[in-house]
This record gives C-alpha cells, sequence and structure tokens, in this order.
C-alpha cells in the first residue's frame, strides 16, 4: 500500500509559501547542495542539449540540487522522446494522426498516444522541478537570501 495524503513539500517551500497551519518545520530535512549534478552519459543527443538548456535556468532559480539529477535526466529524456514522436509526425503530416487499420475502420495513431504520453510526463516531472507558471507561483525566494538562510532563520529563530 503506498503512502496517504498529498506529497509533502520540501520545507523551502513550505517556508516561502508560509505556514498558515503554523506546523513545525521538518528540521531534519536532507539539505543537498545546490549545485547543478553531474550530467548522465546515457542521455542522447537532444536530451543533452535539453540538459544544457533547462540546468543554468533551474541553477539561477535555486530549485536544482545534486539530489536531482536522476529526475531532471528523465525529463530531458523525455523531452527528446517527444522531439522525435513530433518530428516524425511533421514529417509524415497530420493525417499521421490518423490510420486504416485492418478492419477498415479509422484509427487514432500510435504516435499521437505516445506524444501525449510525452507531454504528460515532462508536465509532471517539469511541476516537480518548479517549471510551470503555477508551480513557481507558490514559491517566492528572496534574492538577498540562500535556501540555507531560510531553513536557519525558521528552525533557529
Amino acid at each position: 500500500m503506498g503512502l496517504r495524503g498529498p506529497i509533502p513539500k520540501p520545507s523551502v517551500i513550505e517556508i516561502a509559501e508560509g505556514r498558515p497551519g503554523k506546523r513545525a518545520v521538518n528540521s531534519r530535512e536532507p539539505q543537498p547542495l545546490n549545485v547543478a549534478p553531474p550530467m548522465p552519459a546515457h542521455l542522447d543527443k537532444e536530451a543533452r542539449k535539453a540538459w544544457r538548456h533547462v540546468c543554468p535556468i533551474l541553477l539561477r532559480t535555486r530549485v536544482l540540487t545534486e539530489a536531482d539529477g536522476n529526475i531532471l535526466a528523465a525529463y530531458c529524456q523525455v523531452y527528446s522522446t517527444w522531439v522525435q514522436i513530433r518530428e516524425a509526425i511533421n514529417k509524415k503530416g497530420i493525417g499521421a494522426l490518423l490510420q486504416k487499420a485492418r478492419t477498415g475502420f479509422i484509427q487514432q495513431s500510435p504516435l499521437f498516444t505516445m506524444e501525449r504520453d510525452c507531454i504528460q510526463s515532462m508536465t509532471t516531472i517539469g511541476r516537480e522541478l518548479g517549471m510551470s507558471p503555477s508551480a513557481r507561483s507558490r514559491i517566492q525566494i528572496s534574492d538577498n537570501v540562500s535556501k540555507s538562510d531560510v531553513i536557519t532563520d525558521a528552525i533557529f529563530g
């Protein structure tokens, strides 16, 4: 059986959003360094391009840590797959989304389903990394205060 309830937010995000419930902050939450994780060797060319584009953005917004390499790699690889699917659809034209089945009926192409799944995965992973407008709107980080200072101040006053 899975864990119950919504996924807990990191303490930094909860502090930045405010704590309306006045619950105690998790003082034992792991605090990975706010540095870029190494790019995995298994990423393909398009995924590497996405990594080099997204990584600096996430570092500037102070969301990326050394522990986020796998989730960022998953995002970049799904992005790469989506680009390949989109190129195949563009090459065949919009007619590629419909095909005739053996029974003679028109059915949706698997490319459309694969594209939709990639977009859904990118949206879900991107939300985890704060890459959507709604995810960013919930976070407020001061320019002159580091994440560790925010946590230290919240815990120890």
